[in-house]
């Protein structure tokens, strides 16, 4: 029973590795694990195996003798034990090649995975082959470079230079830059700005600058290397990582300013400012505009900030920041996030053995493993074993942050947060209301193919997110932006999907705000009166509105389920 495996990794991890390895190696003599991987052994032999145990794994593994899942927990665990133990099989890695070359795309990433760990410079051809192939998936790609990253030396690092050029993919040559600083900044550098010369937005920029900047001294080479035509979208995605994350790049950011056009500079909070700034929000500020401030991209405060659970872990929640916290501490937060640091979300710099430098809020630390989440609010699990080096860095939330900002969009940001968990449209503290959904554009030609596909799930692609307001209301004018049609193509009506949870059986109502002419449907069954019994557990909920007279204002709610946050 899954109890009784619980307790067998409980003792066998907690005993001398010798003696859980001679009763792992004793018992598989015997028994054989089964070809679909039932059992406990597998995962046990990836917590507690020996070397000659992770070999008896691996040539099971490689002589076909499980099925394609099992095929995959197995390399799983064996990535695992190398990963977070350091122990790879007895007698060497030989016949990863094959494994590589599978057909399962599964199995092809997870042998990615294990070339990478066990460091095989004898596979980086291999590993070239995968991640320079236009047919294969670019997860696949991805994670071959990430094993030449993780491989190193000298071969792996004209490979990976291979990669930043011009005849492959963005999203390959961004991931191949960041491999390579990984390896060393100086290495990086020319196609570092190579690449990020043809973005064309600040965000395409963001991920190849975090990437870059995880490099040990890359700040520096970076701005030995700066060319005199940086553009502004590349500047501005630069400007926005140096100062996030707990980054503080001071010189990086006084080189990148000049690209960026921003003059505008946080002025210092001294008493005699907050008081004026908080008579300014009083008098001027208009928190439905602050609204739309937050939202942007470009500030990143959903990334890191939740609201009635929806947005990032990174920083505290705000849900009810309005009602608890006083004018004047907002306004300082802003300003100077080091100012005041709630407890809990100082940042912690992690230096790791291959060179890098992560940044993030530490999550849990155990013998094994390090987690943090990053700026991004991304999870990053770094083995003990491969952290040289921790120390406490300040706020996650970067410093100037709002310059960009004139001052009427700064009144009205910090407006909508001190009206946040106040009673009216800003109190998100109550559920039962639907905030993320994924709308689709019903248009003539998909009508034409039947609204069932729609209502059923069975068309996944061309769904867009999007998240309501924090009253939960949708404007009809985001709708029409979202679902607009291409020329000579008719839109006749806009889906929104979202996902509830039903606590037990029994009967549900939902109520649609802002039209009486809203069509719904729970798990592909049409709902007639908005009115229906459901079974305990996760269903979805589609709603089907008119395109030709889209509600100024719409809100799906039901105080009978839980609606999902993420």
């Amino acid at each position: 029973t899954p109890a009784k495996a619980k307790q067998l990794e409980f003792v066998l991890t907690a005993i001398e590795p010798a003696r859980a390895s001679q009763y792992l190696t004793k018992h598989l003599a015997a028994n054989r694990i089964p070809k679909d991987g039932s059992g406990p052994w597998i995962g046990l032999i990836g917590t507690a195996g020996g070397p000659g145990e992770l070999k008896m794994l691996f040539d099971q593994v490689k002589a076909g003798g499980f099925d394609s899942g099992a095929t995959v927990r197995a390399m799983d665990a064996l990535y695992d034990a190398g990963r977070l133990r350091k122990i790879s099989p007895a007698g060497g890695p030989a016949g990863i090649g094959q494994l590589l070359a599978a057909n399962d795309p599964a199995v092809k990433m997870a042998a990615t995975r294990l070339a990478g760990i066990w460091r095989l410079g004898g596979q980086i051809g291999n590993l070239m082959k995968i991640a320079s192939d236009n047919g294969e998936a670019l997860p696949i790609r991805s994670s071959a470079i990430d094993a030449l990253r993780t491989i190193g030396g000298g071969g792996a690092v004209a490979e990976l230079k291979k990669l930043t050029g011009a005849e492959y993919s963005l999203p390959i040559r961004k991931l191949a830059v960041a491999s390579l600083a990984a390896l060393g900044p100086n290495e990086a550098a020319q196609p570092f700005f190579a690449v990020l010369a043809e973005i064309k937005t600040e965000d395409e920029g963001l991920d190849l600058w975090r990437g870059m900047l995880s490099g040990k001294d890359a700040a520096q080479t970076l701005i030995a290397n700066m060319p005199d035509n940086l553009s502004k979208p590349a500047a501005l995605s630069g400007l926005r990582v140096a100062r996030e994350g707990g980054r503080r790049e001071p010189e990086l950011v006084a080189a990148l300013m000049p690209h960026t056009g921003l003059s505008i500079t946080a002025q210092k909070m001294t008493p005699e400012r907050i008081k004026e700034m908080i008579g300014l929000v009083s008098s001027q500020g208009d928190p439905h505009r602050g609204e739309t401030v937050y939202r942007r991209t470009e500030l990143a405060c959903v990334t890191c900030h939740a609201i009635g659970g929806v947005g990032g872990k990174v920083g505290p929640d705000m849900t009810s920041l309005g009602a608890s916290a006083p004018v004047d501490y907002i306004i300082e937060s802003l300003y100077d996030p080091n100012a005041k640091i709630k407890e809990n979300y100082h940042s912690v710099i992690v230096a790791t053995e291959e060179g890098q430098v992560l940044t993030g809020v530490q999550v849990s630390s155990t013998d094994e493993e390090f987690v943090i989440r990053d700026a991004t609010d991304k999870l990053i699990r770094i083995p003990a074993a491969e952290v040289v080096d921790t120390k406490n860095g300040k706020s996650l939330m970067p410093t100037g942050v709002i310059d960009r900002l004139d001052q009427k969009d700064q009144i009205d940001l910090i407006t909508f947060l001190t009206r946040l968990g106040k009673p009216g449209d800003f109190d998100a503290s109550k559920g039962g209301v639907a905030r993320i959904y994924e709308v689709f554009a019903g248009t003539h030609r998909m009508e034409q193919q039947g609204a069932d596909r729609i209502t059923s799930g069975a068309i996944t692609e061309g769904w867009q997110p999007l998240t309501a307001r924090v009253n939960g209301s949708v404007p009809g004018s985001t709708l029409a932006e979202l679902t607009t049609p291409p020329a000579n193509i008719s839109l006749v009506n806009v889906y929104l999907r979202t996902h509830i949870e039903a606590a037990s059986d029994g009967p549900v109502t939902f109520s649609v705000d802002g039209t009486d002419q809203a069509a719904l449907w729970v798990d592909g069954q049409a709902i007639d009166g908005k009115k229906t019994d459901l079974k305990a557990g996760k269903h979805t909920v589609v709603v089907r509105l008119d395109a030709r007279g889209l509600p100024d204002q719409f809100k799906l709610h039901s105080r009978d389920v839980s609606f999902a946050v993420q």
